[in-house]
């Protein structure tokens, strides 16, 4: 989780968490656990995230991280499906008279009339919202929708401005840690995904998620081409999801539909 996000993943003062980060985690419990509430969230910092989920200290990345080439590859961790589509972009005060992100040209300011500066760095998203509603900072800059949401932690939200440009593409994606599957993983499997959709084939449940159907499609491909049973598998969570934490309607936030219809 980060550390404080309101919208992804933030915690009230009874430690409770909620937003669509956290509603990631709890799909993921109830679809592998049956259970949404077997989640242990553990806030991290930007820096702490990637060695957090390496070293096993936590086993999914839910945290407004972006997916890129490199972290796909070079640190060893599985993205999910995109989740959510970012950018970053820039928060300014009304008064300092900025509308545009092309007025920012601070860097290249300083280096046409040979000034050096020294950027002031921070660990934690926190201080940074602090030092910067303090007045320590002109410019604010982070994915859009981290700064609309911790505008709104701020003292006077109304009095900053959230600048029109967005200046890159930030596919926001839930990671886990590699893991090679045994080739025998392929084989052990589709019997299982057979067993569980043929005791379910009489239940209500069953019946709301069209077992015919899913017979029909899939017992003739998918159950009898080893290994490719996980699409049945991926469906059966899928219900799990649905009967735990509800839909879109019925559910007031909960993002399982996103998951039973997701790829």
């Amino acid at each position: 989780m980060t550390q404080g996000t309101p919208g992804f993943s933030n915690a009230d003062d009874a430690g409770d968490w909620s937003g669509f980060d956290v509603d990631v985690c709890r799909a993921v419990a109830a679809a592998v656990l049956g259970d949404a509430d077997a989640v242990n969230y553990v806030p991290l910092s930007t820096t702490e995230r990637f060695t957090a989920l390496q070293s096993g200290e936590v086993d999914i990345l839910s945290r407004t991280t972006t997916r890129t080439l490199h972290r796909d590859t070079a640190l060893g961790l599985n993205f999910a499906p995109v989740v959510f589509f970012d950018g970053q972009g820039f928060m300014v005060r009304e008064d300092s008279g900025i509308v545009s992100a092309m007025e920012l040209d601070v860097v290249d300011f300083f280096a046409a009339n040979g000034m050096d500066y020294a950027p002031v760095r921070f660990e934690r998203a926190e201080e940074v919202l602090q030092a910067y509603d303090a007045g320590q900072c002109d410019v604010y800059t982070s994915d859009r929708s981290a700064l609309a949401a911790r505008r709104l932690l701020m003292a006077e939200p109304a009095v900053h401005l959230l600048l029109p440009e967005t200046i890159s593409e930030e596919p926001l994606a839930p990671a886990v840690r590699h893991v090679i599957l045994p080739q025998a993983m392929r084989i052990i499997l589709p019997p299982p995904a057979t067993q569980y959709l043929s005791l379910a084939k009489n239940t209500s449940l069953a019946a709301a998620i069209a077992f015919p159907e899913i017979i029909a499609i899939v017992a003739g491909t998918t159950l009898t081409q080893t290994g490719q049973a996980l699409d049945s598998l991926s469906k059966c969570r899928g219900a799990k999801v649905l009967k735990t934490l509800g839909g879109w309607e019925d559910g007031a936030g909960s993002i399982s539909a996103f998951v039973v219809r997701g790829p």
